[in-house]
């Protein structure tokens, strides 16, 4: 019995260390740096191969080095191991053998091949490769540019700017700021107001300086060069600061973890577990496969929480913005409903009238999950036990989320508010929450295994099912008014 609740916990934490690795490289992908890599050919041993390079180098980009985070690499292919990485690059970037010749630089994805190339590019593709490279840390500039990462256009006129002298020679000052971040959003809708920006112009990208504005990408190609042609960007204008939204952090993790908790306690999702655990007669790896069940729910709820959050932040930053007043008040309409259903069925539950009980699966819904968790659960007795239970329990979990994940959306939704882009904090709130959403479910299971009652346990839990739907509604009439709080 030990060495089958071993097994169960090791599965558990397997899974708990795979998420973990990926927010961890999730973070560090924000945080890492340019890579450029060099490969050249050098027999000698008192020659120094890296020398060329570096003095092309300080000079093309040498103003640029303390406005950019990058990190150089220098192979000498004269050497095996070199020669071995070499071509190895060369593979993942699938360059063809003709092409393969030293000396080379790779910049980010981009390839230069021979000294006349690397010395005529390197400062182009150095700033197209350096994807903030239009930043720059002062509170005031000559143009101050704003753009959304999902926007093909804003690409395109950050690639005007990349090839604009005056810009790239500090001559011109340009603050490019990303409206993902809910404070840039505000800022930005200061600007629309401060320089009477018509409705058909609210869009991104859009550049302002001292006197007007160019909306859209057509606008800023037509326009811009001509402005620094003609030298009318003399003046700098102050960084227009809207009213602030505070950004999401690691302070607001504990709260998150709180909420998923809670909501752990649904008696739709407690409800799906008591039927397969009775399903299961004594002798059977109860928490081998309780343990897989609950993996697969991780698996499903942090799934759909990632493409949720990434769907209401592309809908935030994206032409939807003009629309974000009439669509907040409606979520926030929403909030409160299911807020006051929720006190009903707490009303409903207390007289143990449950078939009035509003917020549950549908019957249809509830009899395919029982259908689901059935056929499966005829595989326990077989090798293929935890592959069917962990496939069960996904399809459950999608089934059951019209009634589990009301609160779990709610959550995102407040989340996007506070930051549109699924940076390292969100993606470890989306974490941190659908952990503590199972954890009353991984202490039944453990409770299960060690003897207790399947009835008993459920019995429990229907006493206190008007605590849990009072709850509910509490946390939900708190995050509507946590929502009308970041209009």
């Amino acid at each position: 019995m030990k060495k089958k609740q071993s097994v169960g916990i090791i599965i558990l934490l397997g899974l708990i260390g795979i998420l973990v690795m990926v927010g961890i490289s999730s973070m560090k992908k924000i945080e890492e740096p340019l890579e450029i890599q060099y490969f050249y050919n050098n027999p000698c041993g008192s020659c120094n191969g890296e020398e060329t390079f570096y003095e092309i180098f300080n000079q093309e980009v040498g103003d640029l080095k303390e406005q950019v985070n990058y990190h150089i690499t220098t192979y000498n292919i004269f050497q095996e191991s070199a020669l071995n990485v070499f071509e190895k690059t060369c593979e993942e970037l699938q360059i063809n053998e003709r092409e393969r010749v030293v000396p080379m630089v790779i910049v980010g994805d981009q390839v230069l091949v021979g000294d006349e190339a690397i010395e005529e590019e390197m400062r182009g593709t150095f700033l197209r490769e350096e994807k903030e490279s239009t930043f720059r840390e002062n509170k005031e500039a000559h143009l101050i540019y704003f753009y959304t990462q999902s926007c093909k256009d804003c690409e395109r006129a950050k690639d005007i700017f990349n090839h604009n002298e005056a810009i790239q020679n500090n001559t011109v000052q340009l603050m490019a700021l990303d409206i993902g971040d809910s404070n840039v959003l505000e800022q930005l809708k200061a600007y629309f107001k401060a320089y009477k920006v018509g409705e058909k112009d609210q869009q991104v990208p859009i550049v302002f300086y001292d006197g007007g504005y160019l909306s859209g990408y057509e606008d800023i190609k037509q326009h811009l060069p001509e402005l620094i042609e003609q030298g009318n960007l003399d003046s700098k204008i102050d960084i227009e600061q809207g009213e602030e939204v505070e950004a999401l952090t690691y302070k607001d993790l504990p709260k998150v973890l709180l909420v998923g908790l809670v909501n752990g306690f649904n008696p739709c999702s407690l409800s799906m577990l008591f039927f397969l655990l009775s399903l299961m007669s004594i002798g059977k790896p109860i928490l081998k496969l309780g343990i897989t069940y609950i993996i697969g729910k991780v698996t499903t709820y942090f799934a759909l929480g990632t493409i949720f959050y990434s769907v209401m932040g592309v809908l935030e930053q994206g032409w939807f913005r003009s629309l974000t007043a009439s669509v907040n008040i409606t979520i926030i309409v929403i909030l409160f409903i299911l807020a006051g259903v929720n006190l009903l069925d707490y009303w409903a539950s207390r007289r143990e009238q449950y078939d009035k009980i509003k917020l549950q699966l549908p019957v249809g819904m509830r009899k395919f999950n029982h259908k689901i968790i059935k056929d499966f659960s005829k595989f326990i007795d077989t090798k293929y036990a935890v592959g069917a239970i962990f496939i069960a329990s996904m399809i459950v979990s999608a089934g059951e989320f019209l009634c589990t994940g009301q609160i779990y959306l709610a959550t995102i939704l407040y989340l996007v508010k506070r930051s549109a882009t699924i940076n390292s904090i969100a993606f470890l709130a989306l974490f941190i929450y659908v952990l503590a959403m199972v954890i009353p479910l991984t202490v039944i299971v453990i409770a299960v295994s060690k003897g207790q009652k399947v009835m008993m346990l459920s019995e429990g839990f229907r006493r206190n099912m008007p605590k849990v739907k009072l709850v509910n509604a509490i946390i939900l009439i708190v995050l509507a008014i946590l929502m009308i709080g970041l209009q």
